[in-house]
């Protein structure tokens, strides 16, 4: 049977140290780190009946840490590198391996924008209109929409996938 106080206790005292094991692991990205910690802690709530709360649990939450890690990097380096945007790529000094995502959109698309911006869905079209049509940052677009960084990024990729589909019609 679940109870919520020695859940609390637990994330309490494994909360820091797998914060800083998955930053680590995550190549120092907070937001990533934030993600993945909360992957974990909702994987011993979903299995708490499974779990066996001792000794062990250290070792079974590293595991899972280590698990989630996989896939965050998976998923990373599968749709955030691929939609690196311009603002960035120009802030880290790394231009020449710069996307070519924005410009795309910047050259091509200029003449059909709010003929596109009326063809996607609601999500989609606010994404699309605070990225391309305003041209707002994607931290100022996180902040705005009060979602994590990364998870914005995989939005964006869908954006741009509709797009293009849109265009290609």
């Amino acid at each position: 049977m679940f109870d919520i106080k020695e859940y609390e206790a637990i994330v309490m005292q494994y909360s820091k140290p797998l914060y800083r094991y998955c930053y680590l692991k995550l190549r120092c990205n907070k937001e990533l780190t934030e993600e993945t910690q909360n992957d974990i802690f909702r994987i011993l709530y979903e299995k708490w009946d499974k779990v066996e709360r001792g000794e062990s649990l250290r070792a079974y939450l590293y595991r899972v840490a280590d698990m989630c890690i996989k896939n965050s990097l998976r998923k990373h380096n599968r749709y955030y590198a691929r939609t690196l945007s311009l603002e960035e790529t120009k802030e880290r000094g790394e231009l020449s391996e710069a996307s070519s995502v924005d410009e795309y959109f910047v050259k091509n698309i200029e003449k059909r924008m709010d003929e596109i911006a009326d063809m996607l869905t609601k999500d989609l079209k606010e994404l699309f209109v605070l990225r391309y049509i305003e041209e707002k940052t994607l931290k100022e677009i996180a902040d705005i929409k009060h979602i994590p960084y990364s998870t914005l990024r995989l939005r964006l990729a869908k954006v741009e996938n509709a797009v293009r589909s849109i265009i290609n019609d």
